[in-house]
Protein backbone atom coordinates (compact mmCIF):
# COMPACT_ATOMS: atom_id res chain seq x y z
CA UNK A 1 0.00 0.00 0.00
CA UNK A 2 1.21 3.34 -0.99
CA UNK A 3 1.75 5.49 2.31
CA UNK A 4 0.72 9.15 1.35
CA UNK A 5 2.13 12.16 3.37
CA UNK A 6 1.05 16.21 3.95
CA UNK A 7 5.26 16.68 4.85
CA UNK A 8 6.44 18.78 2.45
CA UNK A 9 10.50 18.77 2.22
CA UNK A 10 13.10 20.90 1.16
CA UNK A 11 13.64 18.31 -2.05
CA UNK A 12 10.05 17.96 -2.47
CA UNK A 13 9.17 21.25 -2.38
CA UNK A 14 12.49 22.11 -5.08
CA UNK A 15 11.67 19.17 -7.37
CA UNK A 16 7.90 20.58 -7.53
CA UNK A 17 8.94 23.88 -8.61
CA UNK A 18 11.70 22.53 -10.94
CA UNK A 19 8.68 20.50 -12.33
CA UNK A 20 6.37 23.33 -12.93
CA UNK A 21 9.67 25.29 -14.80
CA UNK A 22 10.81 22.36 -16.59
CA UNK A 23 6.60 21.25 -17.93
CA UNK A 24 7.33 22.12 -21.43
CA UNK A 25 10.61 19.81 -21.39
CA UNK A 26 9.52 16.77 -19.41
CA UNK A 27 8.31 14.54 -22.23
CA UNK A 28 10.44 15.98 -25.10
CA UNK A 29 13.95 14.87 -23.47
CA UNK A 30 13.96 10.91 -22.96
CA UNK A 31 16.47 11.16 -19.94
CA UNK A 32 14.14 13.96 -18.27
CA UNK A 33 11.17 11.95 -18.56
CA UNK A 34 12.82 9.22 -17.23
CA UNK A 35 13.89 10.67 -14.16
CA UNK A 36 10.20 12.85 -13.83
CA UNK A 37 8.38 9.04 -13.95
CA UNK A 38 11.10 7.25 -11.67
CA UNK A 39 11.38 10.32 -8.82
CA UNK A 40 8.49 12.92 -9.08
CA UNK A 41 5.56 11.20 -10.10
CA UNK A 42 4.46 10.84 -6.16
CA UNK A 43 5.81 14.06 -5.39
CA UNK A 44 3.56 15.93 -7.85
CA UNK A 45 0.42 13.92 -7.00
CA UNK A 46 1.24 13.61 -3.26
CA UNK A 47 2.42 17.44 -2.41
CA UNK A 48 -0.39 20.11 -2.81
CA UNK A 49 -2.88 17.73 -3.72
CA UNK A 50 -5.36 19.97 -3.37
CA UNK A 51 -3.67 22.79 -5.39
CA UNK A 52 -5.87 23.28 -8.63
CA UNK A 53 -3.44 25.64 -10.39
CA UNK A 54 -3.12 25.68 -14.34
CA UNK A 55 0.35 24.30 -13.32
CA UNK A 56 -0.55 21.08 -11.11
CA UNK A 57 -3.32 20.19 -14.26
CA UNK A 58 -0.38 20.31 -16.48
CA UNK A 59 1.79 18.48 -14.62
CA UNK A 60 -0.79 15.81 -13.42
CA UNK A 61 -1.54 15.61 -17.22
CA UNK A 62 2.51 14.74 -17.69
CA UNK A 63 2.18 12.09 -15.10
CA UNK A 64 -1.00 10.43 -16.33
CA UNK A 65 0.65 10.55 -20.24
CA UNK A 66 4.41 9.64 -18.84
CA UNK A 67 2.83 6.48 -16.62
CA UNK A 68 -0.51 5.96 -16.12
CA UNK A 69 -0.98 2.99 -14.07
CA UNK A 70 1.21 4.52 -11.29
CA UNK A 71 -0.69 7.81 -11.87
CA UNK A 72 -4.22 6.52 -11.74
CA UNK A 73 -3.23 4.64 -8.78
CA UNK A 74 -1.05 6.92 -6.34
CA UNK A 75 -4.06 9.39 -7.46
CA UNK A 76 -6.60 6.80 -5.82
CA UNK A 77 -4.33 6.43 -2.83
CA UNK A 78 -4.30 10.34 -2.20
CA UNK A 79 -7.83 10.80 -2.70
CA UNK A 80 -8.73 8.01 -0.29
CA UNK A 81 -6.43 9.71 2.05
CA UNK A 82 -7.71 13.03 1.98
CA UNK A 83 -10.88 11.80 1.99
CA UNK A 84 -10.49 10.51 5.56
CA UNK A 85 -8.70 13.33 7.09
CA UNK A 86 -11.06 15.86 5.60
CA UNK A 87 -8.73 17.08 2.80
CA UNK A 88 -9.78 17.40 -0.43
CA UNK A 89 -7.71 16.17 -3.69
CA UNK A 90 -10.26 16.51 -6.86
CA UNK A 91 -9.65 19.89 -7.44
CA UNK A 92 -6.36 19.47 -8.87
CA UNK A 93 -7.77 16.46 -10.80
CA UNK A 94 -10.08 18.55 -12.77
CA UNK A 95 -9.79 17.96 -16.52
CA UNK A 96 -6.77 15.37 -16.15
Amino acid sequence: MIHCTSEHTNYSIAGYAAAVLLVGLIESDTELASAFCEKWIRTVIQQWAGNGTASKQALLAICRRLDPKQTLDLLRETILYEATTGQGALLATEGV
